[in-house]
């Protein structure tokens, strides 16, 4: 899992590539984006094999556990998550 130092004035994106998850010939039919509460979860994207989400707020000295759930076109589902660590920079 990775981790992160994210500022809680900051609003950056953060994301996943899932070529290696995919089976040949299979696509992200869906991506979904959920995280601990008091941090703000934004505008999301699927495009191709890569999601991505907006993420701002949060307080200091607090960490976040931020989670992607996909399902694909021939129905496999996976969970990818992050770990945010808010902190002033």
């Amino acid at each position: 899992m990775d981790t992160f130092i994210h500022d809680p004035q900051a609003a950056l994106v953060y994301g996943f590539d899932w070529a290696d998850w995919l089976a040949e010939n299979d696509s992200l039919a869906t991506s979904t984006w959920t995280g601990d509460e008091g941090i703000t979860i934004g505008n999301d994207e699927l495009d191709g094999t890569e999601t991505r989400v907006l993420i701002s707020g949060g307080t200091h000295k607090r960490d976040y556990r931020i989670t992607n759930h996909v399902v694909s076109a021939q129905g496999m589902e996976d969970d990818r998550s992050i770990i945010l660590k808010v902190r002033h920079r």
